[in-house]
């Protein structure tokens, strides 16, 4: 069993957290992000630039950057790049973007199992 946890967001610069704590009891956790070019995100986007980094908290205040979880917005999806992964215990995620171009809204997508 699993269970998903999202941030739906803007993609300017800033950071954005989950609108809810995740359970503590699952141990890993695989993290996939979609693009849009509008807030209704009915059109999705290739990024043609800027920086994405996915991070964990396992006490909801001091976040760390998950295996893979720091990559050029522009490669979100190429079949190559290693989802952002983790195996430890967190209560929270947060996106992080910079200078992302070419989509305004994203939904980051957060896997426990």
């Amino acid at each position: 069993m699993s269970n998903k946890y999202q941030i739906v967001s803007p993609t300017a610069n800033g950071s954005y957290t989950l609108p809810v704590s995740m359970l503590q009891e699952y141990e890993r956790c695989y993290v996939s992000i979609l693009f849009f070019t509008d807030a209704t995100l009915t059109t999705q986007a290739t990024p043609s630039a800027g920086t994405v980094k996915v991070t964990l908290s396992p006490d909801g205040v001091n976040f760390y950057t998950m295996d893979n979880g720091s990559f050029n917005a522009a490669d979100a999806y190429h079949e190559s790049r290693p989802k952002p992964s983790a195996a430890s215990m967190a209560v929270q995620g947060k996106v992080t973007y910079s200078g992302v171009t070419g989509a305004s809204h994203a939904v980051v997508t957060f896997e426990r199992f």
